[in-house]
């Protein structure tokens, strides 16, 4: 049986991360929002600045020995007082031979808690369609369509919709 082991992900984590990314890349591209090889073209230094997010902000990373299969990140978009009530949950995938453990939906959790937690009023998050999986777990935890934007990725001259997905925090806070 495998251990997993969970962890708020750092700058130190870029080459693990990365990897990871290209895994799942590998074999699903529309849900990562570009293709392999731009994906590929990448350096190590883009995973390390994606990484360096500031408090409240945080990445969460699941690993099985020391090898990370998957993550989910909160983001504040900004931190002046008009947006500081809006986060955007981004970076969910899981390694494909780790999908169907509800790895996601433990980090989706944890982001969504840790959201809630330094009052965010709201999440948001996009998800390029056709990905039952994604939009299921999604709805599975309250988040709600809320907007579209027709054929927003082009992969190979096939065109993806994006789906736009919200959750309000039952029990706001106030103001941050």
């Amino acid at each position: 049986m495998t251990e997993f082991t969970h962890k708020v992900l750092t700058a130190d984590d870029a080459e693990s991360y990365m990897s990871l990314r290209r895994e799942v890349m590998s074999v699903s591209p529309v849900g990562m929002g570009l293709t392999l090889d731009e994906e590929l073209s990448r350096p190590v230094k883009v995973f390390r600045e994606q990484l360096s997010v500031t408090f409240p902000s945080q990445i969460f990373g699941t690993f099985a020995n020391d090898q990370l299969v998957a993550t989910a990140g909160i983001l504040w978009p900004s931190q002046f007082p008009s947006g500081a009530h809006k986060t955007i949950l981004w970076g969910v995938f899981t390694a494909p031979s780790f999908r169907r453990q509800s790895l996601a939906r433990y980090l989706v959790e944890k982001a969504i808690a840790h959201a809630f937690s330094n009052n965010a009023l709201r999440i948001y998050l996009y998800v390029h369609v056709p990905n039952e999986p994604a939009v299921g777990l999604y709805e599975s935890l309250g988040f709600r369509t809320s907007g579209a934007e027709p054929e927003e990725l082009n992969l190979g001259g096939q065109y993806f919709d994006l789906q736009y997905m919200s959750l309000r925090n039952p029990t706001p806070r106030g103001p941050t």
